[in-house]
């Protein structure tokens, strides 16, 4: 049987593709450290930029859902 386990993570991305910050939303099961994981992992990633109207780099908020199995 597959263990399966997700955490939802709020990711602040800056202009340069830069995570600022990293929030846990949720995670399950619950206490096993999935969220602080799945933190760590996005505040190690480099992302492209969002883009306003004009097609200029802008600072956005996305949420990740990380899925951990073996």
């Amino acid at each position: 049987q597959e263990d399966v386990a997700t955490a939802l993570v709020r990711v602040v991305v800056n202009r340069e593709g830069v995570a600022n910050s990293v929030s846990v939303l949720s995670e399950s099961p619950k206490g096993q450290g999935f969220g602080a994981a799945a933190r760590t992992c996005m505040l190690e990633q480099r992302f492209s930029p969002a883009l306003d109207r004009k097609g200029n780099a802008a600072a956005t908020a996305v949420n990740v859902n990380v899925r951990f199995s073996r």
